[in-house]
């Protein structure tokens, strides 16, 4: 009988229980009813100076590169976040990551760390080094890119500087202060390539123009050079390059001799696989970012140089090239020299070389890949597209003759085009090539005879 009664007295107080519950209003929007609200925007307050004490947080760091001029590098900056999310854990061929970081796990403000490098600006290599949650400092240039996307410059111009607090030790930075307001002279780029410290980063380069070579028609690019001081000699090559913000040129008078411009693009030195011929060069792809000092291009606005004092006249005869000063009378005095008598080494590029009389002849590559080359097999120097001759004589020179190598019936005297000046003691010949494609005929060289004016 006592067991009855327990179960009855169990079976009514679960009866009031249920009917208790369903008179208690939901203390929250039942989300099965359509009514879940969207989660707020999480914004940190803008903080740090951007240096290594006192790095930038998310927020200060899109504050600032949101304010960039767009595809335009900032300031190499220390700035500190947390990861919230992984691209790319670095497990490829380059060895840098792309991945998130925010002001906290929470925030809905992200910045994009974009191909960048491991502590101590080394790679990644395992692929594990990162996890969510893990605190970073990262250091190097950031970029508002496209005026849209501010993220950190790509192809490892950045790195991380400590991890969870913890550093790689004497890091040193991975760039310097180099930027559009503070570019690299000629000199110093030029230096950083030769002392093998040029890297696969972009960089900003000052110079004047001393040559724009060539308009590619297919790529409308322009390749051209640039110095320190505006003259021939310690010269930047700008290979394949674009106008503003990767903007076709629409032909070679976009830009002229003299005028002061800074590029952005990758510098290294460029070797011809066929000559071994090296050019320090501002790789394909590279684009401007001032002329004279203003975003856009100022054609004609230069005074075009001076031309020489006389240009003398070519003629071509058999494997006989004759260059003709017409402003003087030829005397009797003749030197020649033989250029496979004259001691220099098979392969031997952009050579000097003195006449018996102490007259000279400079061979220069005149900025271009393939330079003047002493071959032994075919007894001369070969002289491609643009290459330059410079004759330094003992008296003013009259003429000047070429004897030149012919190969299975091809007779290689230069091209039609070539051009020679003649000042006093002085001539330049140079073997100019206005194709689009190709070299045009090369001067195979192997006597030259200078003749001097009365």
């Amino acid at each position: 009988m006592k067991k009855i009664l327990y179960s009855l007295f169990a079976l009514a107080v679960s009866a009031m229980t249920f009917v208790s519950c369903s008179d208690v209003p939901e203390p929250y929007d039942n989300p099965n009813n359509g009514k879940q609200t969207t989660k707020p925007e999480v914004v940190g307050t803008p903080s740090g100076s951007g240096t290594q004490a006192e790095p930038y947080n998310v927020a200060a760091a899109m504050q600032l590169i949101k304010a960039a001029k767009a595809d335009e590098n900032t300031a190499p900056m220390y700035v500190k976040g947390t990861i919230v999310e992984i691209k790319d854990n670095g497990n490829n061929k380059f060895g840098n990551a792309t991945y998130y970081i925010a002001d906290s796990k929470d925030a809905t403000q992200k910045l994009m760390i974009f191909q960048s490098l491991y502590l101590g600006n080394k790679k990644f290599t395992t692929g594990t080094e990162l996890k969510e949650g893990d605190e970073v400092v990262v250091y190097g240039p950031f970029v508002n890119y496209k005026g849209n996307t501010p993220e950190t410059a790509g192809k490892g111009a950045t790195y991380i500087y400590s991890l969870n607090g913890k550093t790689a030790g004497n890091t040193t930075p991975a760039v310097s202060d180099n930027s559009a307001s503070n570019p690299y002279s000629v000199d110093k780029a030029l230096e950083l390539i030769s002392t093998g410290k040029a890297t696969e980063n972009e960089v900003y380069v000052k110079g004047v123009i001393t040559k724009v070579e060539y308009y590619n028609t297919k790529f409308s690019s322009l390749t051209y050079y640039i110095s320190d001081n505006g003259q021939p000699g310690k010269e930047l090559q700008i290979f394949s390059g674009k106008s503003f913000n990767g903007a076709k040129f629409s032909g070679k008078s976009d830009l002229q001799v003299g005028q002061t411009v800074v590029v952005q693009g990758v510098i290294k030195a460029y070797t011809n696989s066929k000559t071994g011929a090296v050019t320090n060069e501002m790789d394909k792809e590279n684009k401007l970012v001032s002329v004279n000092g203003k975003t856009e291009l100022q054609p004609g606005t230069t005074t075009t140089p001076a031309t020489p004092a006389t240009n003398g006249s070519l003629k071509i005869d058999g494997t006989t090239v004759t260059l003709t000063n017409s402003a003087v009378t030829a005397g009797t005095e003749t030197v020649t020299l033989d250029l496979n008598a004259a001691n220099l080494s098979d392969n031997q590029k952009e050579m000097t070389v003195t006449f018996s009389d102490g007259s000279k002849v400079i061979f220069e590559g005149n900025g271009e890949q393939n330079v003047p080359v002493f071959m032994s097999k075919s007894k001369g120097v070969r002289v491609y597209k643009n290459n330059k001759m410079t004759f330094e004589g003992k008296k003013a020179i009259a003429k000047i003759v070429f004897t030149c190598d012919t190969y299975k019936g091809e007779k290689y005297v230069g091209n039609a085009e070539a051009t020679i000046t003649f000042e006093g003691k002085k001539a330049v010949y140079t073997n100019v090539f206005n194709g689009t494609t190709g070299g045009g005929v090369q001067l195979r060289v192997q006597t030259i005879t200078i003749t001097y004016a009365n």
